[in-house]
């Protein structure tokens, strides 16, 4: 148990503790319903798991297979949901998106002065209203002279690219 003194989380451990749980009546009464609800939920789980797990073993191979999918289904419900929760977080209209965006805007203009901007942030201002073929055009430009520099690099330190020495 944890005790606050003088504004310090303190641990006591102590055989005290048992003695405070049998001598208040409240911790007493709550333990026990907490062993209580333990033992019933145990006893329920087992009176329905039993004559299934019999009923699998027993069932022929076809079913065996559709037995066992539908009693280990429901456990991939939580993970399922989790999943579809960060896509809802991290998607492409999410506001946790849309806010790394804007942090990125306000990030490479910051200081540059009121009405400057970069070349990467024109083209991203221009592609969130439509795409021009000017955009196309500095967009593969640019995406042409990032791989010739990679060849390049390639060319000049070919273990450099594969993360050796």
């Amino acid at each position: 148990m944890y005790n606050i003194e003088d504004g310090k989380l303190l641990r006591d451990l102590t055989l005290d503790n048992f003695h405070r749980l049998v001598e208040e009546p409240i911790y007493f009464e709550l333990f026990v319903k907490s062993v209580g609800y333990a033992g019933l939920t145990t006893l329920l789980c087992v009176l329905m798991a039993y004559p299934l797990a019999w009923l699998i073993a027993t069932t022929h191979k076809k079913w065996r297979d559709l037995l066992l999918l539908m009693v280990i289904l429901p456990f991939w419900s939580n993970f399922l949901i989790r999943i579809y929760a960060w896509m809802i977080i991290l998607g492409p209209q999410s506001a946790f998106t849309l806010s790394i965006d804007d942090f990125v805007i306000t990030f490479f203009t910051a200081g540059a002065g009121a009405g400057a901007s970069t070349l990467p942030l024109e083209i991203y201002s221009m592609i969130k209203i439509s795409v021009t073929p000017e955009v196309n055009a500095v967009s593969s430009l640019l995406m042409l002279l990032t791989l010739v520099l990679i060849v390049i690099a390639s060319k000049v330190s070919p273990s450099a690219l594969r993360g050796g020495n």
